[in-house]
């Protein structure tokens, strides 16, 4: 008379079942959120790598003294007997050495940055053997310092006018890449 003598335990394993199904949906949901987290704080600490590497060569662009530091690191003066002066590779110059960023980050992180520039040798114009205009190619490094560094690389072309000085900046500049 009693049908359901030989379905005991069935209601046990349902409920364990789901509960094992919903445990697991929500294990696989929370790993979604976590990843999902981390990426948004990796990209955050990208770009904010990136403008920190930017801010190291607005202040070179800003210093003319910077600028006459990688003038002066190769000779960029033409010499009729020997025309094929200047001859060897131009130095980078290291115009920043690790440099701290100064506004303060969340979750305390801090950013540094550092910037080198080198004259391109194939771009000199020269007028009566003077040099007239000259590229520079500027490389800054922004680096955000937390539990995982992020590195952004940012290079950049300028034209330096060497007969008035003028117009040097970033709104001037040739091109800009990163990496």
């Amino acid at each position: 008379m009693n049908n359901y003598k030989n379905d005991k335990g069935t209601i046990l394993i349902t409920v364990v079942s789901l509960i094992a199904i919903i445990a697991l949906i929500i294990g696989v949901g929370s790993t979604l959120v976590i990843s999902g987290n981390k990426k948004v704080h990796s990209t955050s600490n990208k770009i904010q790598a990136f403008y920190i590497a930017e801010a190291g060569i607005e202040e070179v662009i800003s210093n003319p003294f910077l600028i006459n530091k990688v003038l002066k690191s190769y000779n960029i003066f033409y010499n009729s007997s020997n025309p094929t002066t200047p001859a060897s590779s131009p130095p980078w110059v290291s115009l920043i050495p690790e440099k701290s960023f100064p506004l303060s980050f969340e979750n305390n992180k801090t950013g540094i940055y550092s910037v080198e520039g080198k004259i391109d040798p194939n771009s000199i114009i020269y007028s009566n053997g003077v040099p007239q205009e000259v590229k520079i190619d500027i490389t800054s490094i922004g680096t955000i310092k937390s539990s995982k560094n992020s590195t952004k690389k940012i290079s950049c072309k300028i034209r330096v006018d060497l007969v008035t000085f003028y117009n040097i900046g970033l709104k001037n500049a040739i091109a800009t890449s990163n990496s």
